[in-house]
């Protein structure tokens, strides 16, 4: 008979010719890399099916009171770069890290994870609202721990999570007519700035007309950044935004610098990703920018 598959981390159960059954488990890892394996026999399926229960159980277990040990800190460190650094960009990852190290751990970071209890996350909540910090600090320094721990309940490392009755301050929505935009004197004014000339005819800033171009566009610096001669139809007057440059942190081994830019062949969001009509003014611009750089791939 071959081998019963199972869900990932539930094992296998075969039998052999001789028929001889045989349950087998592949969990953790060694030193080199490999998995750990164990392989339990007995005479029928549901001898090795129970030693395989009780060798999962045991496993929990021991997982949990190693668990017990650790600080807040310690576990979402864990939690941070074992799964989350796979699941999120490079600019979402460290606004996930920042908050981790310069929110929570300053008020639960080092109290043990087995002792964390729903009134020392409230804690935290109102000790960042005391610091007057935005809803949107607050909602994802809740929501980073509320998803590491639900992470930890699944695989069985945690029995309770803390963030259950946890109350947030109120998100009072922005008024939006109190909002503040340029009028047509100071559009007519930053537009002439942008493309002076000193005496000599150079001109004061190499790329002035891309602030034009940002100006009736309402791109981002990082999707203009990002922009190709490609992603442009003069002939449709459309403009494509596919992508966007982020600043990130530096990673390498021995890096020189703390941060760099890197593409990311996305926006900011899916809603992002859209197509702008331009006007004449957009394209007078864009025609200038070219006599600069037109054998660039990039506009900028």
């Amino acid at each position: 008979m071959g081998k019963i598959r199972r869900d990932k981390g539930d094992g296998s159960i075969f039998q052999l010719k001789d028929g001889t059954w045989v349950a087998e488990l592949k969990y953790g890892k060694k030193a080199n890399g490999k998995p750990n394996a164990k392989r339990f026999t007995g005479k029928t399926e549901s001898e090795v099916k129970k030693k395989l229960k009780q060798f999962k159980n045991e496993l929990v277990k021991n997982d949990y009171i190693q668990v017990k040990k650790t600080t807040v800190s310690e576990y979402m460190d864990r939690w941070l770069y074992g799964v989350i650094i796979n699941k999120l960009k490079p600019k979402s990852f460290d606004a996930k890290e920042n908050t981790l190290h310069n929110h929570v751990y300053k008020y639960i970071g080092d109290i043990q994870i087995n002792s964390l209890s729903a009134n020392d996350i409230q804690k935290m909540i109102n000790g960042m609202v005391a610091k007057n910090l935005s809803y949107s600090a607050i909602k994802k320094a809740f929501d980073a721990v509320n998803g590491c721990f639900k992470s930890g309940i699944i695989k069985g490392e945690i029995l309770k999570n803390p963030c259950v009755g946890v109350a947030l301050p109120e998100n009072k929505k922005v008024d939006i007519s109190k909002i503040k935009f340029f009028d047509d004197a100071q559009i007519a004014a930053i537009c002439a700035e942008s493309v002076r000339k000193y005496r000599n005819g150079v001109a004061k800033y190499r790329l002035g007309y891309a602030i034009i171009i940002l100006m009736y566009t309402g791109m981002r610096i990082g999707e203009l950044l990002a922009l190709k001669w490609s992603d442009i139809d003069f002939d449709k007057k459309t403009i494509s935004i596919f992508n966007s440059f982020v600043q990130v942190k530096n990673r390498a081994d021995n890096a020189k610098t703390k941060f760099i830019m890197k593409e990311q062949d996305s926006t900011k969001s899916r809603a992002s990703n859209r197509t702008i009509p331009i006007r004449n003014k957009v394209i007078e611009a864009l025609n200038e920018v070219k006599k600069i750089n037109a054998n660039s791939t990039y506009v900028r």
